[in-house]
């Protein structure tokens, strides 16, 4: 075998000794195991459900009828003549006041927006509240405009309970018709008591 001449630089390939065992492969390998535990996680965990059609309709609609319930309830309290009345209008906005709080917390962690005012009509109704002769005559507008609401606002409700697919959100319509069927209860009880119509 010749001798290598004193100076010479030998030209590609070089052939390296392969790495050891437990040296620079143990960086690798432990990157490697990292990957496919990550990957494995995130195949492991289902991704959160999104609220259908219906749950998103149910939201917005009963955020609008809590903010409607509110502003009747603020003003049976401050223009209500007969006790029924005010009383009702005190307990009724504490009810929709603490229903709205829950309604726009599970809104929130299911990214639905809600609307800042009631709908038209529901202005409307509020409108003509405002406008209502003190006494008598708004007792009367007032406990036929609440029955009226919290009817249509239990027919939502049971949509919700049953068609609606996320938890949390019916959840609260199982909450919300408590009260509001409490509600309704209440208004047509104090109607009869007023004359309004036939007791039951």
């Amino acid at each position: 075998m010749a001798r290598a001449r004193r100076g010479y630089v030998p030209r590609w390939p070089v052939h390296l000794p392969a790495p050891t065992k437990g040296t620079a492969m143990k960086p690798i390998r432990w990157l490697f195991i990292v990957v496919v535990a990550t990957v494995a996680v995130a195949v492991a965990t289902p991704a959160a459900a999104q609220p259908s059609p219906n749950d998103k309709t149910f939201l917005v609609s009963a955020h609008q009828a809590y903010l409607a319930g509110m502003a009747a309830a603020g003003l049976a309290a401050q223009r209500g003549t007969a006790s029924q009345v005010k009383d009702l209008g005190n307990r009724f906005h504490d009810e929709y006041a603490k229903l709205d709080a829950d309604l726009t917390a599970v809104a929130q962690r299911s990214g639905v927006k809600l609307p800042g005012e009631m709908s038209q009509n529901q202005q409307a109704v509020a409108d003509q509240l405002k406008q209502a002769t003190a006494g008598a005559p708004f007792d009367a507008l007032w406990l036929r405009t609440q029955r009226a609401a919290t009817g249509d606002t239990m027919k939502d409700i049971q949509q919700e309970r049953n068609y609606g697919t996320d938890r949390a959100v019916k959840a609260h319509a199982d909450q919300a018709l408590d009260v509001v069927r409490d509600q309704y209860v209440a208004v047509d009880a104090a109607g009869a008591q007023l004359g309004l119509w036939p007791s039951r």
